[in-house]
């Protein structure tokens, strides 16, 4: 058997034989897209590139690699459109004009809006339209999906907020379907926490209660916890809220329900027994459904639907193009189209944003691709955004300000575990020492990582525990405040601070330890600190 390390070379000197002639090849079709563009030619043209294919199989000695060509090629050629893209400007390529017009028609997010969502108050999904809104903002509530895609297509409601998808249970078919029959535009997502509760009035207990009402689901999935309870007659309802609004008009003390902690609140019943259900990282994805495209700031995913033509590799084709563009593929699902047996619909989430100009080259090949094509939006995921730095570097200070001009919601995680623990920093650590703080830090860290649309301001020592960080930066981006440490030392009360109480060339040298954490953890750098409210500025602008 020959020695490993020499074919390893024959390989490199056959890499090297492929480098130049791709080399050389990508010349050959700049001089192409010269051609095209001197001729007005459309970059791509699929029944040349289907001969192409065929044509390079059928030089194959060993026939078993013909699909291994044919994906090789795919994506030489869509490097090649690429490339041929920078020179040529494209227009009326079918499958556009209805993107272009939607385009044209685009408006800014409306300032005081009528939303709407399905079920009672308390219901998770107006827990996704108050949480995404505001809690001032006018909501409306509907019995069915469908009556919220009518009432924007009539104009009684200007955005719905509606379940796509759950962690647990997976796509909510229904959503996609809607969104297909009714052409409605997709202009921001909210995900909320499924943690359900059992409720009752007040005086009741669970030595009380003999009947417990519920969504079918939310039964289902509080079952190991019922279990427990066998004479509890379980009644499903229409939804939790629903059932949390009965058992509160009714006010007898034998009848209990299943729902959010927020149902509870709205409906002044007690809380018996929290987080119930026996998945407790259970979340449900809603979109923010809107019957005309908008365009809203720090736009970081996009979401499509297309159809193919009914032949092999039709898919492949579409999946190169993400590849050789680098867009990243977050979600792929397929719908059977009504009277089109075995023939769907796909619908894609990509990372990115329409305004990149690279994002034009994708949205005109994937139109060139698909028989049908339609882009549902572009907007902001439910990512959070993470502050770290030194103590007093203004965390706190510009994470409230940040939140407030995004309309998110703020967190800072050493006020958060003040709360947490009823006691105060100064009293943890002289408790539990700093190991028991970072500790809590930790906890929070995992709890927080699952809420989106959050300013999350961290205390200064929360980095030097990689899995809090961790946690933190897969919920977002995370930004490193970097202020002068001796300037925050001589100009920030350290009083409350027990790792500020040991001097300031202590404070120094803390700072010079946590600074390389700090940078290997961020996404950003923030340098050029002058009023919270440039510093917030320079955040949305790096965030852009």
């Amino acid at each position: 058997m020959e020695d490993l390390k020499v074919l390893r070379g024959q390989i490199d000197e056959i890499d090297a034989q492929i480098a130049a002639l791709f080399e050389k090849r990508m010349a050959v079709t700049r001089k192409v897209g010269e051609y095209k563009l001197d001729h007005g030619i459309p970059v791509l043209d699929p029944g040349r590139e289907r001969e192409v294919l065929e044509k390079k199989t059928a030089l194959l000695q060993n026939k078993a690699l013909a699909s291994d060509v044919t994906a090789l090629f795919e994506c030489i050629m869509g490097l090649s459109r690429q490339q041929q893209r920078t020179l040529v400007k494209e227009e009326n390529v079918t499958g556009l004009a209805g993107y272009y017009e939607a385009l044209t028609q685009s408006r800014a997010p409306l300032k005081h809006p009528r939303v709407l969502y399905q079920g009672e108050p308390g219901a998770y999904a107006e827990e996704a339209a108050a949480r995404f809104f505001g809690e001032e903002t006018e909501r409306g509530r509907v019995e069915a999906w469908e009556d919220i895609f009518l009432a924007l297509r009539a104009g009684k409601a200007d955005y719905g907020v509606i379940p796509i998808e759950n962690n647990s249970t997976g796509s909510i078919n229904a959503t996609y379907d809607l969104l297909a029959k009714y052409h409605a535009f997709i202009v921001g997502e909210q995900i909320v926490r499924v943690d359900h509760c059992l409720m009752a009035p007040k005086g009741a207990s669970l030595d009380t209660l003999r009947e417990v009402r519920s969504h079918e689901q939310g039964l289902i999935q509080c079952a190991d916890y019922l279990k427990e309870h066998p004479d509890w007659k379980q009644v499903p309802m229409l939804n939790t809220a629903a059932a949390a609004k009965f058992v509160a008009e009714q006010g007898d003390a034998g009848l209990a329900a299943i729902g959010s902690p927020r149902a509870a609140r709205l409906y002044g019943l007690d809380i018996l027994a929290a987080k119930i259900n026996f998945n407790a990282e259970n979340f449900t994805r809603f979109v923010v459904v809107s019957p005309v495209l908008e365009r809203r700031p720090l736009e970081d995913k996009i979401s499509a639907a297309f159809t193919l033509p009914h032949e092999s590799g039709s898919l492949h084709r579409v999946m190169t193009v993400f590849a050789v563009h680098g867009v990243n593929l977050l979600k792929l699902e397929s719908r059977p189209i009504v009277g089109k047996s075995w023939e769907y619909r796909f619908f894609v989430d990509l990372e990115g944003s329409l305004s990149d100009p690279q994002m034009d080259g994708v949205v005109h090949e994937l139109a060139q691709l698909t028989t049908e094509f339609r882009i549902l939006g572009g907007y902001q995921s439910g990512k959070n955004i993470v502050l770290t730095g030194m103590m007093g570097c203004g965390k706190t200070t510009c994470g409230k300000l940040l939140a407030e001009r995004l309309g998110w919601g703020f967190v800072d995680t050493d006020a958060l575990i003040e709360r947490e623990s009823g006691r105060t920093i100064p009293e943890i650590f002289a408790q539990d020492g700093e190991a028991g703080f970072r500790d809590w830090e930790l906890g929070v860290s995992e709890a927080l990582a699952q809420e989106r649309r959050l300013v999350i301001a961290c205390g200064g020592g929360l980095p030097t525990r990689a899995d809090s960080i961790a946690s933190l930066r897969c919920s977002g981006t995370v930004f490193f405040l970097h202020r002068d440490p001796g300037e925050i030392y001589d100009s920030v009360s350290m009083a409350g601070r027990p790792l500020g109480q040991d001097g300031r060339e202590a404070f120094l040298e803390r700072f010079r330890q946590r600074e390389p954490i700090y940078r290997a953890w961020s996404d950003h750098e923030i340098t050029a600190f002058g009023s919270p409210e440039e510093t917030v500025h320079s955040i949305l602008e790096a965030l852009q």
